[in-house]
């Protein structure tokens, strides 16, 4: 209803069926021996063939498994969204891998966004990034790559502080699509290596979970009586609210982490190791805690949760960091302009939508 109230049509298809057995081995083969980063659907691809034959102004690509889809379309500016760098995030997951196969599959799929980024300049008029981390390793890859920064944002009308309950609960919280690869990596190392040091000071402490489709490693954790793992939510902020520290204890990915804005919007203390707060323009110990190594990131939750006028203050710092940088209102003026650009059409003020 939202999207049909902004534009003319809107199409919904259904996903393609997932492959199989024997099927899905010798498609993964395929793929891993041509370097095949991505497949297409002949049923998306007939809807998007006649879809774009009506005529449009430019086409935008959101996510890179839909690159397949306008490839081969000449004569219409095209652009790409990226939401975080492939092959920088899958170089990031070598090094935790523990066995040959692990290494080799991450290998191969470093060596297939390799060459979608190498590509990017062929396909497409233009690319937006999340952040200038993404912009300086994209254009080292490719110089005459059209580049666009348009950060991640979010409604900072609707996340808003809320007074911290007294006594505090003592709940940790992390939040995200608990499918998303890096961020189950993220819960099963804060679990394992992280929250042991923490109860020995905090022997109240629990861990909240909160994040649609939480896979079987995750589900185990649910005989541990301190970590409650919600599943889907409507809403994450009574979450939020209720956190004494949020904690991202991200080794995976790139990109930049609304989970993050979305704590400081609300005025929370976090915690991050340096690859959580990647590419988002926080200061450390001014606008949230940065932390690595086990024992480090343990003891900076113990302190934080022992200090509530520390919160408090990094609270407001990275309330004032939203509004200023990641509210809406402010990220999507580029969009707007970038979008104005590549399709060749005179700017009369800002876009409204």
């Amino acid at each position: 209803d939202a999207l049909e109230r902004l534009c003319r049509r809107v199409t919904f298809l259904p996903a393609p069926p997932g492959r199989a057995g024997l099927r899905r081995w010798v498609t993964g083969l395929t793929n891993l021996v041509l370097l095949r980063a991505y497949e297409s659907d002949p049923g998306i691809a007939r809807a998007v063939t006649e879809r774009l034959a009506a005529g449009y102004d430019l086409i935008q690509v959101e996510n890179a498994y839909m690159m397949p889809y306008v490839a081969p379309v000449r004569g219409v500016p095209k652009t790409l969204d990226i939401f975080g760098t492939w092959a920088a995030g899958v170089r990031r997951d070598l090094a935790l891998q523990e066995s040959l196969a692990g290494r080799l599959r991450v290998i191969a799929a470093w060596l297939k966004a390799k060459r979608v980024e190498r590509n990017l300049s062929r396909l497409f008029d233009a690319v937006y990034v999340v952040s200038e981390v993404d912009r300086a390793y994209l254009s080292a890859i490719d110089p005459h790559l059209r580049i666009y920064v348009v950060s991640n944002g979010l409604d900072t009308d609707h996340f808003v502080p809320a007074p911290e309950p007294s006594p505090p609960p003592d709940h940790l919280v992390f939040t995200g699509a608990m499918d998303y690869t890096a961020n189950e990596d993220a819960v099963l190392f804060f679990h394992r290596d992280i929250l042991p040091h923490i109860e020995r000071r905090l022997p109240e402490i629990r861990f909240w979970v909160v994040g649609r489709d939480p896979g079987p490693r995750l589900a185990a954790l649910a005989g541990d009586p301190r970590v409650t793992l919600t599943g889907a939510v409507d809403d994450v902020r009574p979450y939020l609210a209720r956190a004494t520290v949020v904690v991202v204890p991200m080794r995976l990915g790139s990109g930049t982490r609304i989970k993050i804005m979305e704590a400081l919007a609300m005025g929370k203390a976090v915690v991050s190791t340096r690859a959580g707060a990647e590419g988002l323009r926080v200061v450390p110990g001014r606008h949230l805690v940065v932390a690595d190594e086990p024992t480090a990131f343990a003891a900076e939750v113990v302190r934080l949760a022992g200090d509530a006028a520390e919160r408090q203050r990094l609270g407001r710092e990275g309330r004032a960091l939203v509004e200023a940088e990641y509210d809406w209102r402010v990220v999507l003026a580029p969009l707007s302009q970038a979008v104005d650009e590549v399709a060749g059409r005179p700017r009369v003020g800002a876009c409204a939508r």
